[in-house]
């Protein structure tokens, strides 16, 4: 298939690297900057192209809009006059609807992963989440993604942001929280990677199977005394005793109703 993307940053990047090396032709880099337009397009055999310095059409499968969320219908549009008529418009925002241009087919896909400019798809089978103006064009950027993930799933609006809610909450509420104890514990001079184990045998306990989670430590057996101790060990953290208030209040609760 010949694409163009719109984007140099780490979703355009990621994506262009990933569907070059799965035999697509990557046919048109376009970005505002001519220097990183370049050197991806260079990487990949594409012609950079510059915001102020359109051509007059591309010719191309798939335009790939990898920008900003709050950027997509602007670019869209204004490439959506200079791309062939079939050519299908994706973006690659898991909270945002399918694009309504006048006589475009537009379409979504959406990677469940945090990804980076060197992330590897082919073979990682990374969810690959896909929607569409109509039944074509879901086949169409179904299609596409079949050829860097074999998981891939048709979701609308509302489901695709409830899942998007949950990848926010699972991945970087769970990373902001770890950020939070390895700045106190580099603080105190203590070595945050000694939790390596402890936080990877959790983490791995949980996604094993669809049940509940098994909770230990002080608030999952009520114990007040080590918890209030732990509350004064971070007087001098207010933000991550803030949270550590937060959740071991919540996780009271569920267990205070769980035996109900």
């Amino acid at each position: 298939m010949r694409i163009a993307i719109a984007g140099t940053g780490r979703v355009a990047t990621c994506l262009a690297t990933n569907l070059h090396a799965a035999g697509h032709m990557i046919t048109h880099i376009i970005s505002r900057s001519a220097d990183k337009a370049g050197d991806l397009a260079t990487s990949l055999q594409a012609q950079a192209v510059v915001y102020h310095a359109l051509p007059d059409s591309i010719e191309a499968d798939y335009l790939l809009l990898a920008v900003p969320d709050d950027h997509i219908r602007q670019v869209g549009e204004s490439l959506s006059s200079i791309v062939s008529e079939t050519c299908l418009l994706v973006h690659h925002s898991g909270a945002g609807e399918v694009l309504e241009i006048t006589q475009r087919r537009t379409a979504i896909l959406w990677p469940i992963y945090s990804v980076r400019h060197s992330t590897t798809m082919l073979g990682a089978d990374i969810p690959l989440i896909v929607d569409g103006s109509d039944d074509d064009s879901i086949d169409n950027v179904e299609l596409l993604a079949h050829s860097l993930s074999s998981r891939v799933e048709r979701y609308q609006l509302e489901q695709r942001r409830r899942l998007h809610l949950g990848a926010t909450i699972s991945n970087n509420f769970v990373t902001h929280l770890l950020n939070g104890v390895f700045e106190h514990l580099g603080k105190h001079d203590l070595d945050p990677l000694l939790l390596a184990p402890l936080v990877l045998d959790g983490v791995q306990d949980r996604l094993s199977h669809r049940g509940p989670g098994i909770l230990t430590g002080p608030a999952s057996r009520d114990d007040r005394t080590t918890m209030d101790t732990h509350v004064h060990l971070l007087d001098d953290d207010a933000s991550l005793q803030k949270l550590y208030q937060a959740i071991t209040a919540d996780i009271l609760q569920k267990l205070e109703t769980n035996l109900k």
